[in-house]
């Protein structure tokens, strides 16, 4: 049996489930009303894990706080996972009122940087100019976080690098509005360096700029109020050359692929399968109930969302946990057994079975398939 035979059972049920999901997502109720199917809000786990590094260098620690939040451990997830953007909203704001420090997310920025963002930092790392990477990022931001968008509008002598209105919950959106400015100026310092500062700044936010933010950006223009967080770049600056490039080859190349083959779905049920494929290297079996939770439903309201996509919970559990065990199994050195364990089952004949039942051969006959082809 061919590598396309073998896992094209599985494909077929995710591809077919993906192509019509967007359609029922603008079919109507019994009653006539219109359906609201919108994705889940999603962003690699790069970004929260920027936050939680923060924390722990000041002393104060991850794990407790996202449990008195009642969050999962996101910044155990692989850095290029796909988790609830809200979250990382929630963490930033709940994190700067315990720690009584209202320019925290400037903090968690300037201790960060885009070459730590898993996939897409690799990519934008081995950008051949400033320009060739404030467009990369325009292009590819939305495979890193499914509501960010970047643009670059030309103004003369300048281009604004602009980041789109936010979307996420009102706490934690000043904090995130400072990260994203760190992150919006880390990209032009790729090339001109880790001193430049832009000489003019617009923001979101309707608040003067505090005292701290005027000590790290020092004296600019700030323009509050704006529909855009955005900076001022000299155009002469947008043909350096990065200071530390990544040579581009397959790691690079690698890296794309994996961004473009994990982007963020763009309708519910794609989003909500996703989220359970983090969950399972997460945690297990993730329960309905949690991903009710996440999601900002109750449990009937998210079976009645899976039913308008005509699937059920446990159909989208068996669609995430075929795509992370085929991705698992992919990795010649990583056990059979352990991928079972961290797909929740007790032990792998219990995954051997219900592999089987997806693809049609075992869990040992695709891996081969693999290293033949």
């Amino acid at each position: 049996m061919s590598h396309l035979d073998l896992s094209s059972k599985m494909q077929a049920i995710v591809r077919g489930s993906n192509s019509d999901e967007s359609a029922r997502a603008r079919a109507v109720t019994p009653r006539g009303e219109p359906t609201t199917m919108e994705p889940i809000s999603l962003t690699r786990a790069s970004q929260l894990i920027h936050v939680t590094d923060t924390l722990e260098r000041i002393g104060v620690s991850p794990e407790r706080l996202l449990d008195d939040l009642g969050l999962p451990m996101w910044h155990f997830c692989d850095p290029d996972d796909l988790i609830p953007t809200r979250h990382i909203y929630t963490l930033l704001g709940e994190a700067a009122q315990l720690l009584d420090d209202p320019m925290f997310g400037l903090q968690v920025g300037l201790e960060s940087s885009v070459a730590t963002l898993g996939s897409y930092g690799s990519v934008i790392s081995s950008a051949f100019t400033i320009k060739d990477a404030l467009e990369r990022a325009c292009r590819r931001i939305h495979l890193h976080s499914s509501d960010a968008r970047l643009r670059l509008v030309p103004a003369g002598d300048e281009v604004w690098f602009c980041r789109s209105q936010y979307r996420g919950p009102k706490l934690g959106r000043t904090q995130i509005e400072q990260y994203v400015l760190t992150r919006l100026i880390d990209y032009v310092r790729i090339g001109a360096g880790p001193s430049w500062q832009p000489a003019k700044v617009q923001l979101q936010t309707h608040e003067a700029p505090g005292p701290e933010l005027r000590r790290v950006l020092g004296d600019l223009e700030i323009r509050i109020g704006q529909k855009v967080t955005a900076i001022a770049v000299p155009r002469a600056l947008l043909a350096l050359p990065p200071r530390h490039r990544r040579t581009p080859g397959q790691a690079s190349d690698a890296a794309e692929a994996r961004l473009r083959e994990t982007a963020p779905a763009t309708h519910f049920c794609g989003s909500l399968r996703q989220l359970a494929s983090t969950l399972l290297k997460l945690e297990g079996q993730p329960r309905i109930e949690t991903m009710a939770e996440i999601t900002g439903l109750s449990v009937r309201s998210l079976q009645r969302r899976l039913a308008n996509c005509g699937l059920t919970y446990i159909q989208i559990v068996d669609q995430a946990r075929y795509q992370v065990a085929t991705r698992l199994l992919e990795e010649s050195h990583i056990r059979i057994t352990d991928v079972a364990m961290n797909l929740g089952y007790a032990d792998s004949a219990h995954f051997t079975r219900a592999f089987k039942r997806w693809a049609g051969i075992t869990p040992r006959e695709y891996r081969s398939s693999q290293v033949m082809h």
